[in-house]
């Protein structure tokens, strides 16, 4: 699974249940958890949403209580599956990476926070599992 942090509360997603947690880490208990479809490998925040990557669409869903707000909030047109996301503060642009072919080559998809497409995808190489930004 992936973990993300927002409001004070970290969230946990489980690829093997498809269920995100939210975890109080002052005192370790999980005070809420939501039931999605799918396997889930990755989760973000634009520091208002949680975002959660299966291999096919991101969904949006809401933190406090979890409530899913679209599990198609971006879906897939192209390639084998999604592989990395991230999301870009401020602003809230959704980047993706898919897997184009069987080789494992890929590229970078750049998304607006309503789903819809803000950039051409870029190619990339082989795999490409993480998207990180500069301070």
């Amino acid at each position: 699974g992936a973990m993300v942090e927002l409001s004070g509360a970290l969230y946990v997603a489980t690829s093997g249940t498809a269920r995100i947690y939210r975890i109080d880490p002052v005192n370790t208990v999980v005070t809420d958890s939501l039931q999605l479809t799918g396997y889930l490998s990755d989760i973000a925040t634009d520091g208002e949403y949680l975002y959660v990557l299966n291999p096919d669409s991101v969904a949006k869903v809401e933190d406090s209580p979890l409530t899913l707000l679209s599990s198609g909030q971006i879906r897939r047109s192209a390639g084998s599956y999604f592989y990395a996301l991230n999301v870009k503060r401020p602003g809230g642009m959704v980047y993706v990476t898919t897997i184009m072919s069987p080789g494992g080559s890929g590229r970078l998809e750049a998304y607006h926070a309503d789903g819809t497409i803000a950039h051409a995808p870029w190619l990339l190489g082989l795999f490409p599992g993480t998207i990180a930004f500069r301070p």
